[in-house]
């Protein structure tokens, strides 16, 4: 799984269903800044509720792990 846009990368890895209503998914994410860039290593933990036969996100966490500084690479984003 992956998504890129204007800046960043992400890329999820890891997906785990638990019960029946929460996931939890661990992904990376790629900051491209003009003087920086960085890398995030970052958790999802989503609680899912049902609403007209198909599961909706009723509330998103998101948990920081870690935060790598890089070098820059480019002063303008390059989609792969």
């Amino acid at each position: 799984m992956g998504h890129v846009s204007a800046g960043q990368a992400h890329r999820a890895a890891d997906v785990l269903v638990r019960y029946a209503w929460v996931v939890d998914a661990y992904f990376e994410a790629t900051m491209f800044m003009s003087e920086t860039s960085q890398r995030l290593f970052r958790r999802y933990s989503d609680s899912l509720v049902e609403s007209d036969g198909d599961l909706r996100i009723a509330h998103k966490r998101i948990m920081v792990d870690r935060v790598m500084d890089l070098p820059v690479t480019s002063k303008e984003f390059v989609p792969y």
